[in-house]
């Protein structure tokens, strides 16, 4: 039925899984403190847990507990900074590809048009600005305002980058 492939399919999220929380714990609890070369590897902390009989017998309470941990972890993880402005870039870069096929996507379903611009937040950010239209969306900006996109994307970086101030 989706002979082209272009639908997109949204899931509601999936539970955390026990095995992932115990491997999540052992981890942190095996790896602290340690030297990138010296932690140990995902077989190894599994073969540890498959060994260990604490792991099989967990409480309500502590299963609960770890599930938290990890949920912490995650919501971190998505929502906490960067760890330096290449992994910003990285992401930034990886996001707006995503945006844009999905806008593609969307434009040859429903026939929409839509502009997306992305710039910087931070001088100090080695964000790329870049903007996406679909079909010739990016006509409507030059026809009917008169302004080129370019243009418009460096007056909402200095913007944007001036409201940190």
């Amino acid at each position: 039925k989706d002979i082209l492939g272009l639908k997109t399919h949204y899931h509601k999220e999936h539970r955390t899984q026990l095995h992932n929380v115990i491997v999540h714990v052992k981890s942190k609890e095996l790896n602290e403190g340690q030297p990138s070369g010296d932690k140990y590897s995902l077989e190894e902390i599994q073969n540890i847990i498959d060994s260990d009989p604490a792991y099989k017998q967990l409480s309500a309470e502590e299963e609960q507990d770890y599930i938290n941990q990890l949920n912490e972890h995650h919501t971190l993880k998505m929502s906490g900074a960067c760890a330096n402005n290449v992994s910003v870039a990285r992401d930034a870069v990886t996001v707006m590809d995503h945006i844009s096929k999905e806008l593609h996507a969307l434009c040859d379903r429903a026939g929409i048009y839509a502009t997306v611009l992305m710039v910087q937040g931070h001088v100090n950010n080695q964000v790329q600005s870049t903007w996406i239209t679909t079909d010739n969306a990016h006509e409507f900006w030059e026809d009917r305002l008169s302004l080129a996109l370019d243009d418009v994307v460096c007056q909402f970086e200095e913007w944007a980058c001036n409201q940190k101030k």
